[in-house]
């Protein structure tokens, strides 16, 4: 019957409530309209309300249809309407790929993003928490950014008037949307992100478990988002996070390729000593944590220490020569060849090696490796002991 798709509009019949009956569709009434499109509701009827939910806000979206034509309706029982239909749509956001791709087509995607952020705060949390689960399917993040998620994701987290709660869950939108994208990571750091993360990375709270390795993977992106890490001095807190033992690691490995881009910019704040100090505790802290980890850090310094002789050899005069010698009775063959390969970069920009030969006792342990202990090392190992052993001898002579 051709009831059966007309749009519904919503009438008072007593002080206890609204009754809702058909109405014959008209040019504006659209039966195959999102029901997101009730959101558009509130520029129409309680923008001008003292009491309305919406009163002080300067700015309503207007551009879609109305599905929804609501008259005589308290502020409350529209704010509880909108709940409805909030919880409504987490609903589809939790549902199978073909629901959550049938949420993301562009008329939906327009109207919640244009709304997101008038509506009040339940209603607000409700839409970034489906958001937050559409973005967990890997086919829907296209649909996601084409239609402006980013920006407006980053306009909730800097905002003043968003509550913690929808920072949080926007922020977890952010993290699926650019954790695997340097073109989102780009265009997240563009849309002004980038101070908001610094800050949250900066504090000890949970939402800097998805703060550090955004700003983190931001070095990857583009020569342009880079820039604005540096506007931000965002390299001082990776250098901080060098401290922090969950993320040292990390931090590291976006210095590394940073250097690895821009050497000139990382350049300078790397060879001051406080610096090569965080980098040799953060390289301790990782030997404590198991081979796994330290294994990653040696791979990291083996990447960093040939692009600068300068910052070379800020490590060569640290404690560095001393930690490695001490770690060479690793019984892990790979860590051994690290250790050698790092130990040889070392010697050969020290400004004394001579010097560095006797404080560290390293003929004596090279002796040991190369062949000469009790127990027999690999082959590799020995041949880079022998190498290195090898050169001492040569500045020795010298």
């Amino acid at each position: 019957p051709e009831s059966k798709h007309r749009p519904v509009s919503a009438t008072k019949t007593s002080d206890k409530g609204t009754r809702f009956k058909t109405t014959k569709p008209t040019s504006h009434h659209n039966p195959r309209r999102s029901l997101t499109s009730i959101f558009y509701r509130k520029g129409k009827s309680h923008s001008k309300s003292a009491a309305s939910p919406y009163a002080g806000v300067e700015e309503m979206p207007a551009e879609a249809d109305i599905l929804f034509e609501v008259t005589e309706i308290s502020p409350q029982q529209c704010v509880d309407m909108m709940e409805s239909i909030a919880r409504l749509l987490l609903i589809f956001s939790h549902g199978d790929v073909a629901v959550k791709l049938n949420f993301c087509v562009k008329e939906n995607l327009v109207v919640l993003f244009t709304t997101l952020g008038y509506q009040p705060e339940s209603v607000s949390n409700l839409m970034v928490r489906a958001l937050k689960h559409l973005s967990l399917e890997a086919s829907a993040l296209d649909f996601l950014q084409e239609e402006g998620a980013i920006p407006v994701l980053v306009k909730l987290l800097i905002s003043e008037k968003s509550s913690k709660e929808v920072k949080k869950e926007a922020l977890a939108t952010l993290y699926n949307l650019c954790k695997v994208s340097k073109a989102r990571q780009e265009e997240a750091a563009m849309s002004g992100a980038v101070p908001y993360l610094k800050q949250v990375g900066s504090l000890n709270d949970q939402m800097k478990q998805l703060a550090v390795p955004l700003l983190c993977g931001m070095v990857h992106a583009s020569k342009q988002t880079r820039a604005k890490l540096l506007k931000h001095n965002v390299l001082e807190l990776y250098l901080r996070l060098l401290e922090d033992r969950q993320w040292n690691i990390v931090a590291l490995e976006a210095i590394a390729s940073w250097m690895a881009v821009e050497s000139t910019v990382v350049l300078p704040r790397l060879l001051k000593k406080e610096t090569v100090d965080r980098i040799v505790g953060a390289l301790k802290a990782s030997s404590e944590a198991g081979n796994g980890p330290f294994l990653h850090t040696l791979e990291l310094l083996l990447r960093m220490l040939p692009r600068s002789s300068k910052f070379n050899t800020a490590l060569a005069v640290s404690e560095l020569p001393q930690f490695i010698v001490s770690m060479l009775g690793s019984e892990d063959a790979i860590i051994k060849l690290h250790l050698l390969r790092l130990l040889r970069l070392v010697y050969q920009h020290h400004p004394a090696p001579k010097t560095l030969i006797y404080q560290c006792g390293l003929e004596e342990r090279l002796q040991a490796l190369a062949g000469g202990g009790d127990q027999e090392e690999p082959i590799l190992v020995r041949q880079m002991a022998q190498n290195i052993l090898d050169s001492l001898k040569i500045n020795a002579v010298l």
